[in-house]
Parts: C-alpha cells; sequence; structure tokens
C-alpha cells in the first residue's frame, strides 16, 4: 500500500471494485480485499 500512496494521513482515492476496494493517491493504486479493507479507515474530506 506504501507504493500507491496509501499512508496514515495520506489524501487518497477510494473505489468501490468486486473483489474489495481500490485505493491510490492519484498516480499509484492498490486493490485491497474486502477482509483487509474491511480494517482500514478512511474519513471523507
Amino acid at each position: 500500500m506504501r507504493h500507491a500512496g496509501v499512508q496514515m494521513g495520506a489524501v487518497v482515492s477510494v473505489t468501490s471494485s468486486p473483489g474489495g476496494v481500490i485505493v491510490g493517491n492519484g498516480k499509484e493504486a492498490a486493490e485491497l480485499p474486502a477482509q483487509t479493507a474491511a480494517h482500514v479507515f478512511v474519513t471523507k474530506c
């Protein structure tokens, strides 16, 4: 996730996917399985 810019305090985009969610910083992205995504908390800006 670090390569996709997904770190604490980072501004990222989150999109649902068939297997979970896709998170990224606009340049790189990572797909998280639903079981992993359930433990990631985001807030809407």
